[in-house]
């Protein structure tokens, strides 16, 4: 019987391989990423937190930049028949500093569910529990009960808020970089998490959690995954930093759902970076 003896592999084929591979990289995450829509409230219905209302430039800024080419849409309801065309929906209960939303009805918090458990991605903002007075609570229940989420509490001005293992998960450690640490202004807090999420980070100031991730799969086999903040401000012209956006992307980059081709785009970038750990050991 022959033996078959396979050359070493050299340097320059590896490096080449390595190349091959970051540029398939890139092209997947600009050509991909191109057909991603997010969804969230208009004007009339989100005010000025919305993407119609001019309070989240930065956020969609750094949207754009992170997923080149992706549209925004915005209806006053949220509906299947909308929700049908998004990947990821970003919605907040808050429509300025102290107002509210009206809250979503029961067909809407249906609708909404359903996109997350057909796969779809959610990015959820409540916030503290007066901000808006007596409507704040119900706006904010009728976004994070749905998914098992209670939040409560205020904290009055900047609040420190710290990961819990920075970088150890999708969300503080993502592709587009790792926070240890961020503030949050006049946050609320969860107090009740439903038993499959996963605290990201946590109030300096009481130790609660602040802001949370339901991991795909976790609430049915295909299921999509969800966000949740316990603060809109980390979201909002003249209070979110540069650390809240990497913190958005990252969120963007986990919940959207595999069929927009963003997978692929991680998936070839890992392989890249495989091979080129391979070509600094045969070097």
């Amino acid at each position: 019987m022959k033996t078959l003896i396979i050359p070493p592999v050299s340097r320059s084929f590896l490096l080449r391989q390595s190349v091959t591979c970051i540029v398939i990289a890139i092209l997947a995450h600009a050509s991909l990423s191109a057909g991603i829509v997010f969804g969230g409230f208009d004007a009339s219905r989100g005010g000025s937190l919305s993407f119609d209302g001019g309070g989240v430039t930065g956020a969609q800024a750094s949207l754009q930049t992170a997923f080149p080419g992706a549209t925004f849409v915005t209806a006053n309801q949220i509906t299947p028949a909308f929700l049908s065309g998004v990947d990821v929906v970003i919605l907040g209960a808050g429509t300025a500093n102290n107002a509210a939303i009206v809250p979503l009805s029961t067909t809407e918090q249906d609708a909404l569910k359903n996109f997350v458990l057909g796969g779809g991605g959610a990015i959820l903002f409540t916030d503290n529990d007066t901000f808006a007075g007596a409507a704040s609570q119900p706006a904010n229940d009728s976004l994070a009960n749905p998914f098992g989420f209670v939040t409560t509490g205020t904290l009055n001005n900047a609040q420190g808020m710290t990961m819990n293992t920075p970088g150890a998960d999708p969300i503080s450690g993502g592709p587009f970089g790792t926070v240890s640490a961020t503030v949050s202004y006049w946050p609320g807090w969860f107090s009740t998490l439903p038993a499959s999420a996963v605290e990201v980070a946590s109030l300096d100031a009481n130790g609660n959690a602040a802001l949370c991730y339901l991991p795909k799969g976790s609430m049915s086999v295909g299921s999509g995954g969800l966000v949740i903040f316990s603060d809109g401000t980390l979201m909002a012209d003249g209070y979110a930093a540069t650390s809240d956006y990497i913190l958005l992307d990252n969120s963007v980059a986990y919940v959207i759902p595999e069929s927009t081709g963003f997978a692929l785009f991680a998936g070839v970038g890992l392989l890249a970076l495989a091979l080129r750990r391979r070509l600094n050991r045969a070097a």
